[in-house]
Formats: C-alpha cells, sequence, structure tokens
C-alpha cells in the first residue's frame, strides 16, 4: 500500500552514474509543497512508517526529503524517533522536555517536528541527534533499555529474527549494524550463489550453527569488500552469473585470482 501511495508522485525513474537498473526515482510533491525530491527508499519507509507506527505516506516522503537535505541517514534518524516514542509512552520523558511536541506513536506531525529539530540540534532534538545509544544516556532512567544498537550504530530494518544469519552481519561485521553486510544471509539461508566460483562458499553451515559460521561469514565479508571497492553495485550480487574475478583482471590488467580476492577484502577491512 505504502508503494502505490509514494509511486503516484513519481515522475521519473533515476539512478547511479552508468547504471542500467534505475532504482531510484524522482516525485514531484508540488501538491504537498515539497516541489521536486528524492523517492523514500525500502529502509527509510519501514523507519519512518511501521517502525514509528506510522500509516502515513506523506509524513514518511516529508521525513526523506528533511534528511536527504540535511545529510542525515534516515534509517538512524527513525530509529532515534522511535526510541523517544517509546520512552514518552512509559513516562520517561514528557512533554516539557520534548519542547512541547506530543511524541505520541504514529503521529506524523509530531514526526516531523522532532526531526526538523534534530537536524537542527535545537531543543530536545539535540538530545537525539547523535543517535540512541548517546540519546539514552543523557536521558537517563533506564531508558538504555529501549536503545536498540549494536557498538551505537542503529541497525537496518531487515529483520534478524527472520534471517538470522543478517543478525550475524549486524554484530560481527566491522561496520556494524550495517543492512548491506547481508551476503553471508543470502548463503546459508538460501538463494543464489553471488558469482561463479562454488568452491568459494565453503564450508556449508546450517541456519541457526552460530558456533561455526565465522569462515564463511569471513570470505563473503571480504568478497563484498571487494565487490564495493570495485565501483560495482551490491544489486549485482542478485546475478548468479557476474565473474567479479574476470570483471577485475580485465580492467586492471592483473592477474587477479579468487584467492587475493579474500586478502584483499580483508586488507579493505581492516583499513
Amino acid at each position: 500500500a505504502f508503494e502505490e501511495r509514494i509511486n503516484k508522485y513519481v515522475v521519473r525513474r533515476s539512478a547511479c552514474a552508468g547504471c542500467p537498473i534505475g532504482c531510484g526515482a524522482t516525485l514531484d510533491l508540488t501538491e504537498i509543497g515539497l516541489g521536486e525530491s528524492n523517492r523514500p527508499e525500502y529502509e527509510t519507509i519501514a523507519g519512518f512508517g511501521p517502525n514509528c507506527l506510522n500509516n502515513d505516506a506523506v509524513t514518511i516522503i516529508q521525513a526523506n526529503d528533511i534528511c536527504n537535505r540535511a545529510g542525515i541517514d534516515t534509517i538512524s534518524a527513525s530509529s532515534v524517533i522511535a526510541f523517544a516514542s517509546e520512552c514518552y509512552e512509559r513516562g520517561v520523558i514528557t512533554k516539557q522536555d520534548t519542547d512541547g511536541i506530543e511524541l505520541t506513536w504514529g503521529d506524523g506531525h509530531a514526526i516531523i517536528a522532532m526531526l526538523e529539530k534534530l537536524v537542527k540540534r535545537e531543543g530536545f532534538g539535540a538530545i537525539l541527534a547523535d543517535g540512541v545509544k548517546l540519546a539514552a544516556e543523557r536521558i537517563g532512567c533506564g531508558a538504555e533499555e529501549w536503545a536498540i544498537h549494536v557498538g551505537g550504530q542503529e541497525i537496518g530494518y531487515h529483520d534478524p529474527r527472520q534471517t538470522p544469519s543478517r543478525g550475524t552481519g549486524y554484530i560481527c561485521d566491522p561496520t556494524p549494524g550495517r543492512h548491506t553486510s547481508f551476503l553471508v544471509a543470502r548463503l546459508i539461508e538460501g538463494g543464489p550463489l553471488p558469482g561463479p566460483y562454488p568452491e568459494f562458499w565453503e564450508p556449508k553451515v546450517e541456519n541457526r550453527d552460530y558456533g561455526h559460521k565465522s569462515l564463511i561469514y569471513g570470505k563473503c565479508a571480504a568478497y563484498e569488500q571487494v565487490l564495493s571497492s570495485a565501483g560495482l553495485c551490491k544489486f549485482l550480487m542478485f546475478q548468479p552469473g557476474l565473474r567479479l574475478i574476470e570483471f577485475i583482471s580485465a580492467v586492471t590488467g592483473w592477474d587477479f585470482s579468487l584467492a587475493e580476492t579474500r586478502v584483499t577484502g580483508e586488507r579493505i577491512q581492516t583499513m
């Protein structure tokens, strides 16, 4: 339903330079007073939508526009506002703390009002502006219990309860909490191999065999780093025929090997 309510504003598709996929889109938001803006992506819709118990598509579009113009991550911003709503519901913070804003669940006007304070670091927005970990420390009163993060990083909206191996990525990746560190989940939990290199995707482990995931996770993480550093879109990993090794060799002239992929990826992660 969100897709239909948002896509009605689409005027053209957009893409990164030279990309044939074109997963983005430009919206004409003249009727709601915003002019042109980017279409919210999945994480943004999940964050400012269900995560805030908000069913208003216009609020999501407005929040996305505010974050984009301010250079603020929509995952972290929506997470910290949902965290503040939880604190508000439990009575840990009140209207006196929130500059008169009633941060009740699903209130689109409250979401936008607090988001605007957050990006400007005004009033209670300054408490929230550095994410849920620091916000919880500043609020106190046991607020840490509702601050969902890994190492201070708010997690993406791909639920690890459904795909436990994604939770491994949230915790173990050098940049924790990232929904983009997902290759290991696809391998362990089913799906096409992200390249014609079956010998690289070993050993096979069971979905919830947490004691033996480290080796395959390390390989997957290294492969992702090499693919990203080559300037390729991660959507290409959904194409099992992507010959990453041959691509790098052809472009660079190097005699690049599968073994070097892992070493190179580990170096990138270490840096």
